[in-house]
């Protein structure tokens, strides 16, 4: 499914200092598995209360602006073009958006939350504990809260928090691996940069991994199947797993930059059929495609 930032419905989320316009691209796009929201911070103003994810994976690439991302109770300076990753675990994390705001695409898992709800009482069941359930608004308490006090911005940044100059290449270095660079576990984010009526990877269609893309500039095609779509800057495009048909994307005369989302499930199993052959990704080999 293809769709364009602009089109996303957008709503404000306004907590005292948490401020800001959220789109749900993923949404818009019909993805399953994974999704992107794209964040446009206020100034001086934080993206959400201070929390940590025990078993999805967030990666954030700043688009725009500049501000501090807050993790652990320090602050980090980050700017457009910069990416930040956290693998699930106690890394307790949010954004500061600068004097001038900051806007973020904001990458992560789908994941089935495995806790049951208990309506007449009111609490929620996360074995081997409970929580309470309902009651005031998560970003309200935290409003309550008050702002994270915030300590001098830190000279050395963490691991996690990666230019894109700093991230390692791959195919003649048309793709810089951001999230492998940041540190992801379980998903991975790539930029793609394609010289003038290039092509991207082979026309291939995934067998259990979902891939997610965003074109940052220039335009594009994309070849689904035997059909073609133009892209230009702020497109969205969804690839669901294990949908028989194949995708690729073509840069336009004045080339294009994208991000491509998606997991690393090693059971994936990648069908190319120009060359009529089989990537089995947790086994690293290809063979060749077998027709019944």
């Amino acid at each position: 499914m293809i769709g364009h930032w602009d089109d996303a419905p957008a709503g404000r989320r306004e907590y005292g200092h948490i401020r800001g316009r959220w789109r749900d691209l993923g949404a818009l796009v019909g993805s399953q598995r994974v999704g992107v929201r794209l964040i446009d911070v206020d100034a001086d103003s934080f993206s959400t209360p201070v929390h940590a994810h025990g078993g999805e994976e967030e990666v954030f690439y700043v688009l725009r602006g500049d501000g501090v991302a807050v993790q652990d109770e320090q602050a980090f300076a980050v700017s457009a073009g910069d990416v930040i990753a956290y693998p699930p675990g106690p890394v307790a994390h949010t954004l500061r958006a600068g004097a001038d705001g900051v806007t973020v695409l904001a990458f992560g898992e789908r994941r089935d939350a495995a806790v049951c709800y208990l309506p007449r009482v009111g609490v929620a069941w996360a074995d081997p504990t409970w929580v309470d359930a309902g009651g005031t608004h998560p970003f309200a308490r935290e409003q309550a809260a008050g702002p994270p006090l915030l300590g001098a911005v830190q000279a050395t940044r963490p691991a996690n928090i990666i230019t894109t100059a700093d991230a390692p290449t791959a195919f003649g270095g048309a793709v810089r691996q951001l999230g492998a660079g940041a540190g992801t576990t379980r998903t991975g984010l790539n930029l793609v940069t394609l010289a003038a009526s290039s092509r991207g990877a082979p026309a291939h269609c995934h067998s259990s991994e979902e891939e997610l893309f965003v074109i940052l500039d220039g335009a594009a095609t994309l070849r689904l199947g035997g059909d073609t779509a133009a892209l230009v800057a702020g497109s969205v495009v969804s690839r669901p797993a294990g949908s028989g048909v194949s995708h690729a994307i073509e840069a336009a005369t004045d080339g294009c930059r994208y991000l491509v989302y998606g997991t690393r499930d090693p059971a994936d199993m990648v069908y190319y059929p120009e060359t009529q052959t089989v990537r089995l990704r947790g086994l690293g080999i290809t063979i060749p495609a077998l027709h019944g």
